[in-house]
């Protein structure tokens, strides 16, 4: 079954934090979001692994937060026109003297503006919240998003999610992660743009990250890179990842797509990479620190890429190869000629049963611009996050609440896929009937 049936919210509850009271009113949350949503907010306000806003908890000081923090991003003006009096940037800090009307509650609007993707991304040792900017759908599959490193370290204890605040390197864009556990796993099907011609098959490649120019609002995710002279911009659908690249440079934009990446550079047991029809398939058979646990299992990819490239080299623990990559190692090495302005799309169908249903759900994005298809993710989440209205609080306390709201909503994953098929623990195909 794909609902969850957890019961409904019949009364107000209400989250005190100190002596300042912050009233929540359900108009048909499951109890459990709630519950979860308000003992995230109460840990994160008081300096628990949780964290605060804008890639910050309380063991990070203000230069930490100079150096790792990213920005929330801007939403569509329709929103933000109505939401500036009420939502702040996360960057504002800690709590004010000013507090909002008991009966003035938030909006699904304004609750778009206040959650923060960088919410408990950062901290330190078991103060790290295991949190990711990454772009996604309300349990969403596809979760595009920057696998950060320090000069090509990245300890499994602050990158389970493959993304750590205070990093200012980036190995590239993965398509799949878990978000806020404590275990390192996933990180499939990387992407690095990058301005030179690594060597095949590529080892041990990162590049600076612009923090300053570092972006996220729900369903969106944006950053440059200085020394490859691109803008990343991530969306995504349930199971789709859209990737955007804009070139700030003249010349050749070269993209690394690894089939047999991982967060925690182990668990790849076979990857594969082939071209068809101008598209990029992939597919890996993986068993990650948890993942592995009930044996290895194998996801699909589909990239369909736009405009053409100019080429497309594939390679393995050889080298270049010509028609199919197999092994430990294996991926695709895709080259554009740019002016400075044009932009890249990839769009990448993900599946853990097949590959024709990676392509079934690539299929559905066909003719959608990447901001209609951003646009479709912010509604889902003005949605969501709209269940719970919240009165009274500050701009801070609203921003904690939404934001450990947002994250509730993050996981558990929709396994099923849009025929209705998804692989069970047993390793077999089982279908979800319509309806059900």
């Amino acid at each position: 079954m794909v609902a969850f049936d957890c019961g409904e919210v019949q009364n107000s509850m209400h989250v005190r934090q100190g002596d300042k009271a912050v009233t929540a009113v359900s108009t048909g949350a499951p109890r459990w979001h709630m519950m979860l949503a308000s003992l995230l907010a109460i840990a994160a306000y008081f300096g628990g692994a949780c964290g605060d806003g804008n890639n910050t908890d309380a063991g990070l000081t203000d230069s930490d937060l100079e150096d790792g923090a990213g920005d929330t991003a801007d939403t569509d003006e329709s929103d933000s026109a109505s939401d500036a009096d009420t939502a702040t940037d996360a960057d504002s800090g800690g709590d004010t003297d000013d507090f909002y009307p008991a009966d003035e509650f938030v909006t699904g609007a304004q609750a778009l503006v206040l959650a923060d993707p960088f919410f408990a991304s950062g901290g330190d040792g078991f103060g790290y919240g295991g949190c990711t900017p990454a772009a996604q759908v309300p349990l969403g599959a596809a979760r595009p998003g920057p696998d950060t490193t320090l000069r090509g370290a990245h300890g499994g204890f602050a990158h389970t999610s493959g993304y750590y605040a205070k990093d200012p390197h980036v190995r590239g864009f993965s398509q799949i992660r878990f978000v806020g556990t404590g275990v390192e796993d996933y990180g499939n099907f990387r992407i690095l743009p990058t301005r030179a011609q690594p060597s095949l098959p590529p080892d041990g490649l990162w590049t600076a990250m612009d923090k300053g120019s570092e972006a996220a609002s729900p369903g969106y995710y944006t950053v440059e890179l200085p020394a490859e002279s691109v803008r990343v911009e991530l969306t995504a659908t349930g199971w789709v990842a859209v990737h955007r690249y804009t070139a700030l440079a003249d010349g050749e934009l070269s993209f690394v797509y690894d089939s047999a990446s991982s967060i925690a550079d182990r668990g790849v047991e076979f990857a594969s990479t082939r071209t068809d029809e101008g598209r990029i398939v992939g597919h890996v058979v993986f068993g990650g620190s948890y993942t592995g646990r009930s044996g290895p299992f194998d996801a699909w990819s589909v990239a369909e890429l736009s405009p053409a490239p100019g080429s497309i080299q594939l390679w393995d623990a050889d080298g270049a190869v010509a028609d199919s990559a197999e092994g430990l190692l294996s991926g695709a090495l895709v080259t554009w000629d740019l002016d400075e302005g044009d932009t890249v799309e990839m769009r990448i169908g993900l599946s853990f049963v097949d590959e024709d249903q990676a392509l079934l759900h690539l299929s559905e994005v066909a003719g959608q611009s990447f901001e209609a298809i951003r646009s479709l993710a912010e509604t889902a989440w003005q949605e969501k996050l709209g269940l719970v209205q919240v009165a009274g609080g500050s701009d801070h306390t609203r921003a904690v609440f939404y934001s450990a709201l947002y994250n509730v909503w993050r996981m558990p994953t929709r396994w099923d896929g849009s025929d209705g098929r998804y692989r069970g623990i047993d390793k077999a195909v089982h279908e979800v009937e319509p309806g059900e």
